[in-house]
């Protein structure tokens, strides 16, 4: 650990003008690194940014993997049904339960699925049901 900690406290003594952090070497070219900075986990701070960052990774267009049917579209926190589902309500409000859980109430049935943020980010539905966002 004394070589990491050297490397952040020395100062560059190669004379050959070069720039460090956008500072110019001085005279005796001698220039001291700053700091690291260490970030810590905050959380109060991502309590309150949980909601935002859950449902922006979820927004746009939905599908059926198993046959790429259209399943409609997640906009702020509301799924809206595809019209080829023919449903009474085409709108459905959809809860945040945890980072990657999400839930909504469909004919008095809770639905459960998780998210999976991989390259393509799917649902994967407690009824064996799984949606990818394209």
């Amino acid at each position: 650990m004394m070589w990491l900690r050297s490397l952040f406290s020395s100062p560059c003594r190669g004379g050959c003008g070069c720039r460090i952090l956008g500072q110019s070497v001085g005279e005796q070219g001698e220039i001291s690194l700053p700091a690291p900075t260490v970030a810590f986990y905050d959380a109060e701070h991502d309590a309150d940014n949980f909601e935002g960052d859950f449902w922006s990774d979820v927004q746009g267009m939905w599908y059926r993997q198993h046959d790429n049917r259209c399943i409609g579209e997640i906009c702020k926190n509301y799924l809206i049904w595809h019209v080829h589902w023919r449903l009474e309500d085409d709108l459905t409000t959809l809860q945040s339960v945890a980072s990657d859980i999400i839930m909504f109430t469909y004919k008095g049935n809770q639905v459960i699925g998780r998210i999976y943020r991989d390259a393509q980010t799917s649902i994967y539905w407690d009824d064996g049901d799984v949606w990818l966002r394209k």
